[in-house]
């Protein structure tokens, strides 16, 4: 009588091919295997069955990944006084298991279906990974085992670094069972997460879009580019000298680019968002701060938390960061005692940078001041509402330019009953 099903299975001979049932069982519930019974349930024996079993217990440690020979147990058994193999298959703890051959893909991952052995699709092998997985997203299994750096070879080259397979355990981007982690998948040629970069005009129209790929290591150099592309120079004149300046210092791009692509969370898929504006730089990761922090305590007392330790210490190492925890913390000290400052906007999803272009605002400040001015003059004063009409701004810019012409004393309120208007100040 043939009783075979989710957890047993059949073989009248022993083929290669047994490491198919092997890793289904180790990725299902586990079961049993008998070599010596066909399908029909008819026992028919094996010849040799110490070279048969041999042979299994070589296939268990040679051709699955990762180890699962703890998991398993092979025996000759005497059934109708035949000699069976029989191998005993528990439920495994790493998985998924799969052919070493074919890799962590659906060719080389299978699970039980009722009594058959079928390839696992890539969103259930992700779903394996994620419950067996106890570790962070850096030292879990990449989903991906083919995997190159070409790019990482050559970044660590030029920092004479050596960067090959024997010190890739040291650099956490193998684990002990010589599986990539994700790590590894980061600094990857076949990195799947990206940067995305948009510059916009003066009335927000886009005017450029780029998406950077490949390794991080790669993303950080072309995107880094990009930002430099974008950061435009002015001619300022101080005293005698003809001074060149940019709208950005290099270390603030540079330090909220790295701190942008250390910091995101890579469980999820998005990209990381750069945003050019005339006035401002918004960097936008995925993932909300991490722990307990505040926006409070990122900003004043300069305290960090890092979400990929590992990356930040290859980063550190490539002396792409200076030290770790100082990248926000240098950015406000750029800025000193700036009227305007950079902003950290947090939700729970995302973490958002803007850097402000100091020199921009202050001139367009300057601007919209003028006008407001010009206004008055020709209209005798003018409102909070008419102020946003005239400069096509929001309520809230409004109102902090107004109390700021107020403050530099070129401007008077005059109140009647619940009506505010602003008057030019006597001795403008």
């Amino acid at each position: 009588m043939n009783d075979e099903g989710k957890n047993k299975e059949y073989k009248s001979t022993y083929t290669p091919e047994i490491k198919k049932e092997i890793v289904a069982f180790a990725n299902s519930s586990g079961g049993e295997l008998f070599i010596g019974i066909d399908d029909n349930g008819k026992v028919v024996g094996v010849d040799k069955p110490d070279f048969v079993l041999l042979q299994v217990t070589s296939t268990i440690r040679d051709s699955i990944k990762p180890d699962i020979t703890i998991f398993c147990d092979a025996a000759v058994v005497q059934i109708n006084e035949k000699s069976i193999i029989k191998v005993t298959v528990a439920r495994g703890s790493k998985k998924p298991y799969y052919i070493s051959e074919k890799g962590m893909k659906p060719t080389g991952v299978y699970v039980r279906q009722g009594s058959s052995s079928v390839p696992a699709s890539e969103e259930m092998i992700r779903k394996m990974i994620k419950e067996t997985d106890s570790e962070t997203f850096e030292e879990g299994r990449s989903f991906s085992q083919s995997l190159t750096f070409e790019y990482a070879k050559k970044i660590f080259h030029e920092r004479n670094i050596e960067f090959s397979e024997k010190y890739f355990l040291a650099l956490k981007i193998k684990n002990a069972d010589e599986e990539f982690t994700n790590l590894g998948l980061l600094i990857s040629d076949q990195c799947p997460f990206t940067v995305k970069a948009a510059s916009f005009s003066d009335n927000d129209d886009v005017q450029d879009r780029r998406v950077f790929a490949g390794s991080l290591l790669k993303q950080a150099d072309e995107a880094f580019a990009y930002l430099e592309l974008n950061n435009k120079i002015a001619t300022i004149v101080e005293g005698l000298l003809r001074l060149d300046k940019k709208d950005y210092a290099e270390t603030v791009l540079r330090e909220a680019l790295i701190n942008a692509l250390v910091h995101r969370d890579y469980a999820y898929s998005s990209s990381i968002a750069i945003n050019i504006h005339e006035t401002r730089i918004e960097f936008v990761s995925i993932g909300g701060i991490p722990g307990n922090l505040t926006v409070d305590e990122i900003k004043v007392r300069g305290v960090s938390l890092c979400r990929n330790e590992r990356l930040a210490a290859i980063f550190y190492r490539l002396k792409l960061i200076e030290a770790y925890g100082w990248g926000l913390s240098n950015i406000f000290k750029a800025y000193g005692t700036s009227q305007v400052l950079p902003e950290i906007i947090a939700t729970q999803n995302t973490f958002t940078l803007v850097i402000p272009n100091t020199k921009k605002i202050v001139h367009s400040s300057n601007e919209q001041e003028q006008k407001i001015i010009k206004f008055i003059k020709e209209n005798k004063s003018i409102t909070s509402a008419k102020a946003q009409e005239l400069l096509c701004i929001k309520q809230a810019r409004a109102s902090v330019l107004l109390k700021d012409m107020q403050e530099k004393k070129l401007i008077s309120t005059k109140k009647n009953g619940r009506s505010v208007r602003y008057e030019l100040a006597t001795f403008t």
